[in-house]
C-alpha cells in the first residue's frame, strides 16, 4: 500500500515550494516563474498637483521581495474624470489617452514593467479632468 504525501507548501499561499520563488512568504500567483510565490507590489500614490477643474497623479511601485517582479496590467479608477490626451499620460501605455471611467495600462515595454528587488520606482503618471463629482482617480489593482 502507497500512502500518498502531497509536494509540500512551506507558506500555504496554495503554490507547492518547487514552484514557489519565495517559499517563506505567503505570496500570488504570477504568470512569471523567477517571480511565482512572493509578495505582491505595493502601489502607492501622490497628487502632484491640483488646478480645480483638474489634477496629475504619480504611481510608485515598490517591490519588497528578494527577487523581480514584473507586473502585466494596471486598473485606473476615474469615475466620471478624462484623460487629459497623449501629453498627459506616461510610464505605461494608455490605450485611449482620453478616456474617461476605468482605464487599463500596460508597461511600455517589458523591461519597463518589471520592478528590480526591495526597490522602488516611479512609475505610472498621468493629468486628468476632474467630472462633475471631483473625484481623483485611483489604482484599481495590478494583474501579474
Amino acid at each position: 500500500a502507497c500512502t500518498y504525501v502531497p509536494p509540500p507548501d512551506t507558506d500555504g499561499d496554495g503554490i507547492i515550494d518547487t514552484e514557489d520563488a519565495c517559499p517563506t512568504v505567503k505570496g500570488i500567483k504570477t504568470s512569471d516563474p523567477a517571480s511565482n510565490g512572493c509578495v505582491a507590489l505595493v502601489v502607492s500614490a501622490t497628487k502632484t498637483s491640483d488646478w480645480g477643474t483638474g489634477y496629475c497623479k504619480q504611481f510608485y511601485f515598490k517591490n519588497p521581495n528578494p527577487v523581480p517582479v514584473s507586473w502585466k496590467k494596471m486598473t485606473i479608477f476615474l469615475k466620471d474624470g478624462t484623460l487629459r490626451g497623449a501629453a498627459g499620460v506616461w510610464g505605461a501605455t494608455f490605450p485611449n489617452p482620453n478616456a474617461v471611467g476605468t482605464v487599463i495600462v500596460t508597461p511600455l515595454s517589458a523591461a519597463s514593467g518589471r520592478i528590480a528587488a526591495n526597490s522602488t520606482v516611479q512609475t505610472v503618471g498621468f493629468c486628468a479632468n476632474k467630472g462633475a463629482s471631483g473625484y481623483i482617480g485611483t489604482n484599481g489593482g495590478l494583474t501579474y
